[in-house]
């Protein structure tokens, strides 16, 4: 007779942003189906690590874990984010547990840290954010490089655990396959080390949208209303869009609205741009999330995703599809992906060069579709975790 699936699910955070909502997520799915599965975090809510040694190596997460993984005795260990919090102590209590029993390791790779120190592989230069090159994401590259904005010692800590993680720990040998939410993710990280086995699944994301959404929209003939929702950070490029804006032909036009959704770092500096060029139409609302969030979306026609970094598989693309909202986006990374999985797009290299174009394709653009929504159902994600599961 075949051993029941044992799973146990790891991450830094239970609560926290997208990769907190797809483990809870998969806990729940797995339980509903009547899986044998548990979950391991490091904290309920996002904290810093105390130190750098514990940021680098957290003893008491190895000794947790691994009283944790000798009790329930998993057959398959799913890895969500660990180096936020849990540190590379995680993989040496799965290492230790392997060697004695036939557990297999699935990790999916939320972002890119398997790869690349910074998880958006990204850097700092003079305040701007510049992107590492897809086939440049080698130690020789970054290695003098700010990947951090918050200073030089941040910056180094990343550094140093990933040079840990990578050749002394050498975490990529305890990994039986990854998961990646995009082809994207997964084409860079065959780029970067060839011998991943790598499955794209994507994200689940649960569409209770009212079926006659469409009917609230006006059409983008008589008014634009943008809606930009994130958190505010220099990656997310809100303040690059801005500036285009505010050099724009569309300037300030009286049927043209952009409401921000957000909090962050980067608050301040948006504000004072806003000010200063005199944007009387952009109004900043702070976090939003429930049936608030639900209404602005509901009442948009655009959807803003600016980011200057290689998001991932952002979902808000496909729920603001959904909500029938045309997607305005980056041309970078998986924000293409996404996007092109919509009917009505535009996706741009440079605003300061095509911003005024931008505005002219959006008042003849129709309400959005998704061209395939059961692609990100529950069911079909479970179905795929499960298979993946049974053939380790």
């Amino acid at each position: 007779m075949k051993t029941p699936v044992r799973v146990l699910l790891i991450n830094d955070f239970f609560y926290g942003g997208g990769a907190e909502g797809v483990f809870r997520e998969t806990y729940s799915l797995l339980k509903r189906r009547g899986t044998i599965v548990e979950y391991f975090c490091g904290e309920q809510s996002k904290i810093q690590p105390k130190s750098l040694f514990k940021y680098i190596y957290n003893q008491d997460v190895k000794n947790r874990l691994s009283e944790v993984l000798i009790n329930f005795k998993p057959t398959v260990i799913h890895i969500h984010n660990y180096y936020h919090y849990l540190s590379l102590a995680v993989f040496s209590a799965i290492k230790e547990y392997c060697k004695i029993n036939n557990a297999k390791v699935v990790f999916t790779a939320h972002d890119y840290h398997l790869i690349c120190p910074s998880s958006g592989m990204m850097y700092f230069e003079k305040g701007i954010v510049r992107n590492i090159p897809v086939e440049k994401c080698k130690p020789s590259f970054w290695l003098f490089k700010k990947l951090d904005h918050r200073g030089f010692k941040y910056s180094l800590a990343k550094k140093i655990q990933w040079f840990f993680a990578t050749f002394i720990f050498r975490i990529q040998n305890s990994i039986d396959v990854v998961v990646s939410p995009s082809d994207f993710l997964k084409s860079t990280f065959q780029k970067n080390y060839q011998n991943y086995p790598i499955i794209v699944i994507r994200n689940p994301i649960n569409l209770k949208v009212p079926k006659d959404v469409t009917l609230h929209k006006d059409s983008t003939q008589n008014s634009l209303s943008i809606l930009f929702i994130g958190r505010l950070s220099r990656e997310k490029g809100l303040y690059e869009f801005l500036a285009a804006y505010g050099e724009s032909d569309f300037v300030n036009e009286t049927s043209t609205r952009i409401d921000i959704l957000g909090k962050g770092e980067e608050e301040m500096r948006l504000k004072a741009l806003v000010e200063a060029s005199d944007l009387s139409n952009v109004y900043f609302h702070g976090f939003k999330d429930g049936g608030v969030l639900e209404d602005y979306l509901l009442n948009a026609n655009v959807l803003l995703l600016p980011s200057v970094w290689y998001e991932n598989a952002p979902l808000s693309i496909i729920e603001g599809a959904a909500y029938g909202n045309i997607i305005l986006a980056r041309k970078l990374g998986g924000m293409t992906e996404m996007s092109n999985l919509t009917s009505s797009k535009i996706l741009v290299d440079d605003w300061n060069v095509e911003i005024n174009n931008v505005f002219k394709k959006l008042k003849n653009l129709p309400p959005n579709t998704i061209f395939n929504e059961d692609q990100f159902s529950s069911d079909v994600y479970l179905k795929n975790i499960l298979k993946i599961y049974s053939v380790l």
